[in-house]
């Protein structure tokens, strides 16, 4: 099976869409491969919507029709696809979903994906909080705006701003973007 897998994506040309493949055939190198892989993952995705039920789907026969081929080279016969064959998937994947394994990997993924939140959306949301902070803190000087106008919220934001908090916040965000570096692969 990993040896069909390695065959499919090294012709990228068969399944890549042209924009995608395009940007692939400029890289070259390490670009290049991760590109080939995470795009190749994307397709097996978006085929099937799982690795082990499109591996299920491949390993049956679906694809093949009324008068298929048979491998003479290997003396492999396909079997027929049979109502047996398909209840036989039905059941492996029910019995994959409520695997022990499977809802370990589903529970381990949801704890990673609580709490983080991608530094772009912490940068957006800083940015937001410190346009909204000055705002305030510029009509509470013109006297335009009282502290009994405002929501709790909008107090927070402005005392922040008026205190430095927030310019603070989005400067120590700012420090954790990670500079780009050109790798050898693209430096020519």
């Amino acid at each position: 099976m990993k040896k069909m897998y390695n065959r499919w994506k090294h012709r990228p040309e068969t399944w890549m869409q042209q924009d995608t493949l395009a940007e692939y055939q400029r890289l070259s190198g390490q670009v290049a491969h991760k590109k080939l892989q995470s795009s190749f993952s994307t397709h097996l995705f978006q085929l099937a919507g799982s690795k082990f039920f499109l591996h299920e789907l491949i390993r049956l026969p679906w694809w093949c029709c009324a008068e298929r081929p048979d491998h003479q080279e290997t003396g492999h016969v396909f079997p027929p696809v049979t109502l047996a064959s398909v209840l036989a998937l039905v059941t492996k994947w029910r019995a994959h979903r409520n695997s022990p394994v499977h809802r370990g990997a589903v529970i381990a993924s949801q704890q990673r994906k609580e709490g983080q939140h991608r530094l772009s959306q912490q940068l957006w949301q800083a940015q937001r909080d410190m346009q909204i902070g000055q705002r305030l803190c510029q009509r509470m000087s013109k006297e335009k705006l009282t502290f009994q106008d405002m929501t709790e919220r909008e107090m927070e934001l402005e005392e922040a701003f008026r205190l430095g908090h927030l310019q603070q916040a989005l400067k120590e965000l700012m420090a954790q973007k990670k500079p780009r570096y050109p790798g050898a692969a693209t430096a020519a």
